[in-house]
């Protein structure tokens, strides 16, 4: 009932504005006001079916018979059915039906934001969030992006390694370009790829070895694509 009530405050808005806008119309314009007439004509049909819907719900309320434990285990069954489909609109919709209230507090022993939600049926579910840090912005390189910068630095040139980081948008939300993996190499003082140095075998290198280097992208959750390359040089070299 609240969800239906709630969706009903954006038509009359609908209506209301389609109702100014066929009063100020230009009355010669027959066009326009037949426009505008429709415009208002529908926005109110869309006002009226929800209005109908709420005085069903009002009407049958009544008549509904008390909720039995069994039937919150349905519900909570079918929910895990409908939630990974349904749209943002729908979740939206169901959470707020759940949801009582939300109340923030900052745990300044770990700088994390500490939301306890509060649920309708008496349960309370804790979430904690880190903290944004003085200075830190939503833009700031992830650790992962760090990583598989460092990785590929050695063996991939700079437009390369920002081509896979912009394929994996699941971890980066910017924007990568040539100019900007470059910046991030020379701020973490990364080594520059040498097409000279990739034709000298990793093992007359002294560097850490392909394999080790492997385990701590994964480990990182780095770029599959990035570990798959490396992969590809070293066989190439094997």
């Amino acid at each position: 009932m609240t969800a239906l009530q709630r969706d009903l405050q954006a038509p009359r808005y609908t209506a209301h504005g389609a109702q100014k806008q066929y009063d100020t119309g230009d009355p010669e314009n027959q066009f326009l006001v037949d426009e505008l007439e429709r415009r208002w004509n529908d926005a109110l049909l869309r006002v009226e079916e929800l209005e109908s819907r709420i005085d069903q719900r009002s009407h049958i309320s009544g008549q509904i018979p008390p909720v039995q434990p069994d039937d919150f285990n349905e519900l909570a069954a079918g929910l895990e059915l409908i939630w990974p489909q349904a749209d943002a609109r729908l979740k939206k919709r169901i959470v707020r039906a759940l949801r009582h209230e939300v109340v923030v507090d900052l745990d300044d022993a770990t700088s994390e934001i500490v939301l306890v939600v509060h649920w309708t049926g008496g349960v309370h579910t804790e979430i904690r969030v880190p903290r944004r840090r003085r200075g830190q912005c939503a833009t700031q390189t992830s650790p992962e992006a760090i990583d598989v910068v460092r990785l590929l630095a050695r063996i991939c040139p700079d437009l390369v390694i920002a081509g896979m980081l912009n394929r994996n948008a699941n971890w980066t939300c910017n924007f990568w370009t040539q100019e900007r993996v470059t910046a991030l190499r020379s701020h973490r003082r990364m080594p520059v790829y040498s097409s000279e140095r990739q034709r000298t075998p990793p093992a007359q290198q002294h560097r850490l070895p392909f394999a080790a280097r492997i385990r701590a992208c994964q480990r990182s959750k780095a770029s599959r694509v990035a570990v798959r390359v490396v992969h590809q040089r070293a066989a190439s070299w094997s």
